[in-house]
């Protein structure tokens, strides 16, 4: 026995339904992701920021410190050894971008 028209229309307006939901789920995924990599970076430079106006920029075996830590963080999060690297790197990447603003405002202003 076949479908009636009405309810073949129902099926197709579901399935285009259900389709749609997956696809604004799967933006709502993407922007999430977005906004706490966002967040991460930030909270990397003011981290970077705080660390270097709290402790007069250090250094470890002549090689600016935050900079060198934050590069390191940034490329280890891009690993898959890393729990939750694409935090881990987002955070390095906002200190590594805070610490190059800050050591270039300083070389600037000398």
């Amino acid at each position: 026995m076949a479908a009636s028209p009405a309810v073949s229309r129902l099926a197709r307006t579901a399935q285009s339904a259900s389709s749609a939901l997956a696809r604004y789920r799967m933006k709502a995924r993407v922007q999430e992701s977005r906004i706490y990599a966002l967040g991460g970076a930030a909270a990397g430079a003011a981290i970077a920021g705080a660390i270097d106006g709290k402790m007069g920029k250090p250094e470890i075996l002549g090689v600016p410190a935050v900079p060198a830590v934050a590069a390191l963080m940034a490329v280890a999060g891009l690993s898959e050894w890393v729990p939750a690297g694409e935090h881990v790197a987002a955070i390095g990447t906002g200190a590594l971008c805070g610490s190059i603003y800050s050591y270039t405002a300083a070389r600037l202003t000398e």
